[in-house]
């Protein structure tokens, strides 16, 4: 049995994140505009300009985001090649005491994959829970005129906001989400979503996200070792799926139905929950 690990109460839990060739033929973009209510954000400067891609979406760039997104912060991960928006460090009750949310959306670009990442801290700063959430979009983030962009309804929708398109004035519409219930309203509506993985095949994604991030080999090789419940303490009535990264002197990795993910080399000196 592997080390404990601290979890929630049960019901509140969470389910618990660019170089690519900009080659591809995309749709007219003029006169894309997007509104945050009632009120036009203004794209100005050198930041570029929303516009609708061959696959019929909206990407907006990504340094524009932090404009109207409220207390969404971005990032560009130039190893892992990827774009990053995150809410962090937000307070949150839950029975009576306060832990703090970190939730992140990551986009690896001239990919269709986006990551999400919600992780809870105590008062110490200590982590309490943490798992990513692997999601499908019809579409990818892109490098077009040496600007990343990215999907804004998926991007919005991740943080809770509505969206809305008025194809008369070719408008997105975005209305924002109550700012003093949010970190609540994301745990709930995380709850809501079920488990994070739920086959071996999406495991195995997992284990290949971890290996590019954190072992900085995405052609690792990983061989699958078996399904297991109850794998770690605590863990009463959960299923998880491990691997074996065979250019790693075997190390183990373990993803569980929640979307957490946890390694250990083949000493089992290693015990890192990756977040």
């Amino acid at each position: 049995m592997k080390k404990a690990r601290l979890l929630l109460a049960a019901g509140l839990i969470l389910a618990l994140i660019l170089s690519c060739s900009a080659a591809g033929v995309y749709a007219d973009s003029s006169n894309v505009k997007v509104n945050v209510g009632n009120t036009p954000v203004q794209f100005t400067g050198d930041l570029g300009a929303p516009f609708i891609n061959s696959d019929g979406r909206t990407l907006v760039p990504f340094r524009a985001v932090a404009n109207f997104m409220s207390g969404v912060k971005v990032d560009w991960d130039n190893d892992a090649r990827e774009a990053m928006f995150g809410k962090n460090d937000l307070p949150v009750k839950i029975n009576g005491t306060t832990y703090y949310l970190y939730y992140t959306v990551r986009f690896p670009i001239d990919t269709n994959q986006v990551w999400e990442t919600f992780s809870l801290y105590n008062t110490n700063g200590n982590i309490i829970s943490s798992h990513d959430r692997l999601s499908t979009m019809d579409t990818k983030a892109i490098i077009k005129g040496g600007r990343t962009y990215a999907p804004i309804r998926f991007l919005a929708e991740s943080f809770l906001y509505t969206v809305g398109w008025d194809d008369q004035t070719r408008t997105v519409i975005l209305e924002p989400p109550a700012e003093n219930t949010w970190a609540v309203d994301m745990i709930r509506h995380e709850d809501n979503r079920g488990d994070s993985v739920s086959s071996q095949a999406q495991a195995m994604l997992f284990a290949k996200e971890f290996a590019r991030k954190c072992l900085h080999n995405k052609n690792t090789s990983i061989r699958y070792t078996g399904q297991t419940s109850n794998y770690l303490e605590g863990e009463e009535g959960i299923t998880g799926w491990t691997f074996e990264f065979t250019d790693y002197n075997s190390d183990e990795v373990y993803v569980n139905c929640l979307g957490e993910t946890w390694y250990w080399n083949a000493d089992d000196e290693l015990f890192n929950l990756w977040y």
